[in-house]
């Protein structure tokens, strides 16, 4: 029977251990990445809007929202996590009808109706105006009045929900959820420091204790 060799059967276990870890890091890079591809998954339902997506590096926000990202480059440091969203409310009041006193001399003129628009970044309006001659001016107050709810979630498989409702029931689009990365990226989970180690020394084929520097990764640590 042939003798085995211990000194090569230690080599060949150290040689699979490296291999593991390193298919192990590749596996885990390749799965951030897979996770940053899922983030725009949403579910809109009545006056709810909900988001789904992963914990993100600040650059990554620069191809979702570009005009966000850069207002808030300067903060960056500082920012854990934000939402930005539109929101948008429609009223139709249709047509009030009113009993105007239309003195004589223009009761045979007929009616025309009259209107009148506004539309910015920040608020739009159209009115009609239905009259005989056309008004001398026109004053439009109006207020909206909502409250939003938002909710985060944070789930075992590390996505993230937010969802936002209006109480009013206002339309709510274009929303950007970010949430600040708390993993460690694969490289920094490497450390170098002093150590103790029990183990096999393949050149000198011998079991001992070690002591000195050495250079380990965290498998489980984030």
């Amino acid at each position: 029977m042939a003798k085995v060799d211990g000194h090569k059967v230690v080599v060949w276990i150290m040689v699979i251990i490296i291999g593991f870890l390193t298919v192990y890091i590749l596996y885990l890079n390749n799965q951030v990445h897979k996770k940053i591809e899922n983030i725009e998954t949403v579910s809109t339902q009545d006056s709810k809007y909900t988001q789904y997506y992963y914990e993100r590096e600040f650059k990554a926000l620069k191809n979702e929202n570009k005009a966000l990202y850069d207002s808030l480059q300067s903060q960056k440091e500082y920012i854990t996590s934000l939402q930005q969203f539109k929101y948008k409310k429609q009223y139709d009041t249709g047509v009030v009808k009113t009993e105007p006193k239309i003195p004589e001399e223009i009761k045979e003129i007929p009616d025309s109706t009259y209107h009148y628009a506004n539309e910015t970044d920040s608020i739009s309006y159209k009115l009609d105006v239905n009259s005989k001659v056309e008004p001398n001016w026109y004053a439009l107050n109006f207020s909206v009045n909502d409250k939003f709810t938002i909710v985060n979630k944070q789930y075992n498989d590390g996505r993230m929900a937010t969802t936002v409702e209006s109480q009013n029931n206002g339309e709510i689009t274009e929303m950007t959820s970010w949430q600040k990365s708390t993993s460690t990226k694969w490289y920094n989970r490497f450390v170098i420091g002093p150590s103790v180690t029990v183990g096999y020394d393949p050149i000198n084929r011998n079991c001992g204790v070690v002591i000195g520097f050495s250079v380990t990764y965290n498998i489980l640590g984030k």
